[in-house]
């Protein structure tokens, strides 16, 4: 197939799985529409950012928006970013749900609310519900079982009961909840019984909470995913480790998502 000027990357291939061709991944100029589902931005290299000076790993953007009240043409420095063209997409689809064990993460259901309302961009400094997989999900779930050669998800032990009396969440409820639209959440003050479903926490398990710092790698790819900024999610469709930071004039840089990103003297690019 003909090589393309310029590409494209959609929100869409992670929210529809509509995968994009490999022409609009690596067109012959570092120059990428953005769909980030509802309207079109622009990414480009300019020639600065792909000099001799700058190493494969590391790449300065330009990015665009032009549509109101986002309007902004912001400096970008992409790490574990390379213009060189991807690698082709597999000639076959390979199945990546296998059937889940006991003690994987089924869901992440929130940051906590503190720690949003606190440091609402720095979501990797937040703390996390996790939803774990119970014996009742991998009955329910008929999915072939995980071959030998796939590394396997990380896994969490229930560990002790919570404080009695605090705010838990029913681990039975929650993985209902398609079903029942109950979500399973026991507020203060609370006790041992479940107000929902009548059972015991020993019985049915809880969530657990986690920060971010502290979470295997995979996971906190998902939190990024799920929680980031959508540009950080569209870019990972192309370079899927990449890194995003905002370049001020003098160079300076400031990292998407950690504690030194302050709203108040910064903003995300919205695409």
């Amino acid at each position: 197939r003909n090589n393309i000027q310029v590409g494209l990357l959609s929100r869409s291939e992670l929210d529809m799985g509509r995968p994009l061709a490999d022409e609009l991944k690596g067109p012959s100029h570092p120059v990428w529409v953005l769909h980030g589902g509802d309207h079109f931005t622009v990414l480009w290299a300019p020639k600065s950012g792909i000099g001799p000076a700058n190493m494969p790993e590391k790449v300065d953007f330009m990015h665009w928006n032009g549509l109101q009240p986002n309007r902004a043409l912001t400096r970008l420095q992409l790490r574990n970013c390379s213009l060189k063209p991807p690698l082709p997409a597999p000639a076959q689809y390979t199945p990546s749900h296998w059937r889940p064990k006991v003690g994987e993460v089924e869901s992440i259901v929130q940051a906590l609310p503190a720690d949003k309302q606190a440091r609402p961009s720095s979501w990797r400094t937040h703390s996390y519900e996790l939803a774990l997989v119970t014996q009742a999900v991998v009955a329910d779930d008929a999915s072939e079982e995980r071959p030998a050669h796939v590394p396997p998800p990380p896994c969490f032990e229930q560990g002790p009961l919570p404080p009695e009396g605090e705010t838990w969440r029913c681990a039975s409820c929650y993985q209902s909840r398609f079903k029942t639209m109950c979500f399973g959440e026991n507020k203060a003050p609370s006790s041992r019984t479940c107000t929902f479903c009548g059972k015991t926490q020993a019985d049915v398990g809880w969530t657990l909470w986690q920060r971010y710092a502290d979470l295997p790698p995979e996971l906190q790819r998902r939190i990024d995913l799920t929680h980031g900024p959508k540009i950080m999610s569209i870019l990972r469709t192309r370079w899927p480790d990449v890194e995003v930071s905002l370049l001020g004039e003098s160079g300076h840089e400031v990292a998407l998502g950690g504690a030194s990103f302050d709203p108040a003297m910064h903003s995300v690019p919205v695409v």
